[in-house]
């Protein structure tokens, strides 16, 4: 019972490490390859994204709602996860077009450097997210943005334990997951967003999981492969189409 304990709060500290900018320390006994902790990461994950996302919403709400101070939140919510599923967006959109130029795409993914195609469709994308974003919060949609942000990191670990992955890691992570946790992630997360707005979380729900299908379809079509930057990358479209769309129904 202790160990399995242990492994929950290492798996835990592991998720916030990996996934925000919270400084977060191991001790050498804390072995992060383990099976049971990456499951217990990947199961927290959702969970990042319910904490990052309230934090903002705490902040906003705090104070008396400005254009200010919703563009700021929304860049914050932002760094608040290291941009660490922004910089997907760039490498998948590079790997796009070097296989459009008859390159090899996994080998242009890898590169830590990334093109003028890539950077030009982040700071599109960046734009865009801060700009939809800003406007959810200045309008004081605040259950609609934590459901969005749980939403988006549930459709990450769906990805993974339905897919197969040119990754090592990820290849990890997909052994670490048994329908037993993807039960338990789809349950306890779909009951915390029922409970904030059971209409608009089945919606946003049942978009997400055409948008992730869609989405990881093609690009296995058009790369030839699936890896850490297409789940990134699913993560950030996932979440700029559901506030777009969040936005044009409330206008």
């Amino acid at each position: 019972m202790f160990r399995v304990l242990k492994d929950l709060y290492v798996g835990l500290k592991f998720s916030f490490s990996y996934f925000s900018i919270l400084p977060i320390s191991f001790k050498n006994d804390e072995d992060l390859s383990k099976n049971s902790i990456l499951k217990y990461m990947m199961i927290f994950f959702p969970f990042v994204g319910l904490v990052l996302s309230s934090f903002i919403v705490f902040i906003h709400g705090f104070f008396e709602s400005s254009i200010y101070l919703s563009l700021m939140m929304a860049i914050f919510y932002m760094i608040s996860y290291g941009f660490i599923h922004t910089e997907a967006i760039a490498d998948v959109v590079d790997a796009i077009y070097a296989k459009h130029s008859n390159k090899d795409p996994y080998k242009v993914i890898k590169e830590p450097t990334i093109g003028a195609m890539g950077l030009l469709y982040t700071v599109s994308f960046l734009i865009l997210k801060i700009a939809s974003l800003s406007y959810i919060l200045y309008e004081q949609l605040y259950v609609e943005f934590i459901i969005i942000a749980i939403i988006s990191r549930v459709m990450v670990v769906l990805s993974i334990k339905l897919n197969d992955f040119k990754s090592s890691f990820v290849t990890m992570l997909k052994s670490s997951l048994n329908n037993t946790n993807i039960f338990i992630v789809f349950v306890s997360y779909s009951l915390i967003c029922l409970f904030l707005n059971s209409v608009e979380f089945i919606l946003l729900f049942l978009l997400a999981l055409l948008i992730t299908m869609y989405i990881t379809k093609r690009l296995k079509s058009t790369l030839g492969f699936l890896n850490g930057d297409v789940l990134g990358f699913n993560l950030e479209i996932n979440e700029l189409l559901l506030m777009i769309i969040t936005v044009l129904i409330l206008i």
